[in-house]
C-alpha cells in the first residue's frame, strides 16, 4: 500500500507531537480529529504524550472523537477529554478494555451534545454509567454492541431521554429481554429506522409485534440468532413496515412455513433489497418465492437446511436459477455449503448477474467452464470464494486474472489442482 503525502505528514506530526513548535495552531479541526484517531490506533496515548495531546489536539470545538482498539486509552484519557471540555457530536469508544466503569462515568457531561454515540465492547459499561449519561434529544444513533454489562434498566433509562433515536444497535446484549424492545417501540415510535438485535437471545415475538405496531418506518432489521422468535412478529413487521434489509440467520424457531408467509407479503416483494437466512430451515416451496424480488441486491443462503433430498434436488433449478434470472440487481450472492449448486446454476449466475461484486461458492460443485464464464461476464467482482472446489485448475485462475480487474479477494484453499505457479500469478 502506498501512503499519500498527507498521510505521511500526519504520521510525522503524531510521532513528533511533543517536540514540534505549537502544532495545534496550524492544524484544522478535522486534522486534529484524524490525528487523535490514528494516535489511538498506534498506541500513542502514552503518559508522555498525554500533555501534548491535551494541549495541541483537544478542544471544545471537536465534532468527532473516535477511540478504538487501544489498551492505552484508560480512565485518565476519558477524564482528560472532560477536562478539556470536549463536546463532540460523534463519539466512538470501541474495544478499549482498560476503561473501567469509573472512567466511563466521566462521560456524564461529555455526551450532552452528541448525536452519534458508539460504546462498543466495553466491559466497564454498566447500568450505572448508562443512567448517568446526559444524553438527550440530539441523540439519533446509539450503538452498544457487545457491551454485555448493559441490562434493561440502563437501556430503558437512555431510551426515555432520547426519543429521536433512528439507529439502535443492541446486538449481543444477552441480558436484555422483551421489556427493552417494548420500551424502544413506545419511546421511539416512527423515528426508529434501523434495529440490530442479533444474538439478543431472550426476546420473543411479543416485543417484535410491538415494534411492528409502533415503529412504522422500520426498514433495516437484524434478528440473527434470536432463538425464541417464532415468525409471527416478523410477519406482522413485514406487513406493516417497508423492510429493505431482513436478517434472520440461525433463527431456528422460525419454521419454513413462517418464512414463506413473510416472503409472500407484497410490501416485502416491492422493497426488500437484502435477505440473509444463513442456516435457516427452507423447503422448496418457500424458496420459490425468492424469484419475485426485483429489488434484491444481496442474497445469502449459506448453509441453508433443506428438509428432504427431493427438495435439495429441485432447489437449484427451481429456485436459484429463478432468483438469478429475475433479480438482475444482485451484487452479493452467498451460496457457500449449498452442495447442489453445480455448473448449470453457476452458468446461469454468470449469464444473468453481471453486477455481482461478491460471490461465494465455497464447497459447491462448480468446475472450470462455469467459473470461466463468471470471469467473462462479472467484471465488477471484488470477492470470489471458491474454497473446496476440488476440480478447479489453473484455467479458472488465468480467466479471473485476465477479466476481473477489480478482484481484491480470491479464496482457493483446498483447490488441489491449482498449481503454485498459478497462485504466484495472482500476485
Amino acid at each position: 500500500m502506498v501512503k499519500t503525502l498527507y498521510d505521511c505528514c500526519l504520521q510525522c506530526i503524531a510521532i513528533n507531537l511533543r517536540t514540534l513548535n505549537r502544532p495545534g495552531v496550524y492544524l484544522t479541526r478535522s486534522q486534529k480529529e484524524v490525528l487523535l484517531e490514528r494516535m489511538c490506533w498506534h498506541e500513542q496515548f502514552t503518559k508522555e504524550n498525554l500533555p501534548a495531546i491535551s494541549y495541541y489536539l483537544l478542544s471544545d470545538n471537536l465534532n468527532r472523537i473516535h477511540l478504538s482498539y487501544s489498551d492505552k486509552v484508560t480512565d485518565d484519557v476519558i477524564k482528560l477529554l472532560c477536562t478539556c471540555k470536549c463536546s463532540p457530536k460523534w463519539l466512538t469508544v470501541h474495544s478499549c478494555k482498560t476503561i473501567t466503569s469509573k472512567g466511563l462515568l466521566f462521560f456524564t457531561e461529555l455526551v450532552s451534545r452528541v448525536e452519534t454515540l458508539q460504546l462498543r465492547k466495553l466491559p466497564g459499561l454498566n447500568d450505572s454509567v448508562m443512567c448517568s449519561l446526559a444524553v438527550g434529544e440530539p441523540l439519533t444513533h446509539l450503538d452498544l454492541r457487545d457491551s454485555e454489562g448493559v441490562t434493561n434498566t440502563g437501556l430503558i433509562a437512555v431510551l426515555k431521554r432520547c426519543p429521536n433515536i433512528s439507529y439502535l444497535n443492541i446486538a449481543f446484549l444477552s441480558q436484555l429481554t422483551d421489556r427493552s424492545l417494548i420500551e424502544a417501540a413506545v419511546q421511539l415510535k416512527g423515528n426508529l429506522v434501523e434495529l440490530d438485535a442479533a444474538k439478543v437471545y431472550n426476546i420473543t415475538s411479543l416485543s417484535v409485534q410491538k415494534l411492528a405496531e409502533k415503529c412504522c418506518n422500520l426498514a433495516i432489521v437484524n434478528f440473527d440468532g434470536c432463538l425464541k422468535l417464532d415468525g409471527s412478529g416478523i410477519l406482522m413487521m413485514a406487513q406493516r413496515c417497508k423492510l429493505t434489509v431482513l436478517k434472520l440467520s440461525f433463527c431456528y424457531g422460525i419454521r419454513s412455513e413462517a418464512i414463506g408467509r413473510i416472503l409472500q407479503c407484497d410490501v416485502v416483494k416491492e422493497n426488500l433489497e437484502e435477505l440473509e437466512v444463513f442456516g435457516a430451515t427452507f423447503d422448496c416451496n418457500t424458496a420459490l418465492h425468492l424469484d419475485r424480488f426485483n429489488c434484491l441486491s444481496r442474497l445469502s443462503l449459506c448453509g441453508v437446511v433443506h428438509l428432504t433430498n427431493e427438495m435439495i434436488t429441485k432447489l437449484p433449478i427451481k429456485v436459484i436459477e429463478a432468483v438469478v434470472a429475475n433479480c438482475k440487481n444482485l451484487e452479493t450472492l452467498m451460496l457457500a455449503a449449498c452442495r447442489e449448486v453445480d455448473d448449470t446454476v453457476v452458468l446461469s449466475i454468470a449469464k444473468n448477474c453481471p453486477k455481482l461484486k461478491r460471490l461465494s461458492l465455497r464447497g459447491c460443485r462448480a468446475t472450470d467452464p462455469s467459473i470461466c464464464e463468471i470471469a467473462i461476464h462479472c467484471h465488477e467482482l471484488l470477492l470470489l470464494a471458491l474454497a473446496g472446489l476440488h476440480k478447479l485448475t489453473d484455467k479458472s485462475v488465468i480467466a479471473l486474472v485476465g477479466n476481473c480487474p477489480y478482484l481484491e479477494e480470491l479464496y482457493i484453499s483446498g483447490c488441489s489442482l491449482i498449481s503454485p505457479a498459478a497462485t504466484r500469478y495472482l500476485k
